[in-house]
């Protein structure tokens, strides 16, 4: 009988574990033409596994959190990718590059990720509201990209785009 309740809780605790990853692709990941992953955005942190108990959205008021979560159609390491490789993010605003950050050393599994847009108290894009404040009052385009960056490219290997989301943010 104690043999059959350990297996049990091994077993849940596996499921519980395994179950909410981001070794796994995502039931959410749409890739496009080009073959890069989606993103999604809310008001409030996306956590894996949770996409579906939130209000998910794509138009925002200049002053609410923005948060997202990045889809790769592979993980980190399928890209030819190592932990001492970086991935970029763009931001471009009404279609011009505004800022670029740079994630250091993802995880080799990882196959989605968290993204700090704005309001998250980790934001990754430090000059996000007044690059909007400065394109004026109403509605603009945002859109990020997220590169796999080798440290040190190989010959006839380079950045690759793996993720890419676009939303609206209204500036009143």
């Amino acid at each position: 009988m104690m043999f059959m309740r350990n297996a049990i809780l091994i077993c849940a605790v596996l499921q519980f574990s395994c179950g909410y990853s981001q070794e796994e692709l995502s039931s959410w990941l749409v890739t496009d033409s080009a073959g890069a992953g989606n993103m999604i955005f809310a008001s409030e942190k996306i956590g894996i596994g949770q996409e579906g108990n939130l209000q998910l959205k794509t138009t925002f008021i200049l002053g609410e959190p923005i948060w997202g979560r990045a889809y790769f159609p592979k993980q980190f390491r399928e890209y030819g990718a190592k932990k001492k490789d970086r991935f970029r993010l763009d931001l471009y605003v009404d279609g011009q590059l505004k800022q670029t950050v740079y994630q250091e050393s993802p995880e080799p599994h990882w196959s989605q990720m968290q993204i700090w847009l704005y309001g998250t108290g980790r934001d990754y894009f430090d000059s996000f509201e007044e690059l909007l404040k400065d394109c004026g009052q109403g509605e603009h385009s945002v859109k990020i990209l997220i590169t796999v960056e080798p440290d040190r490219p190989s010959k006839g290997s380079g950045s690759v785009i793996i993720s890419s989301g676009k939303l609206t943010v209204i500036v009143p």
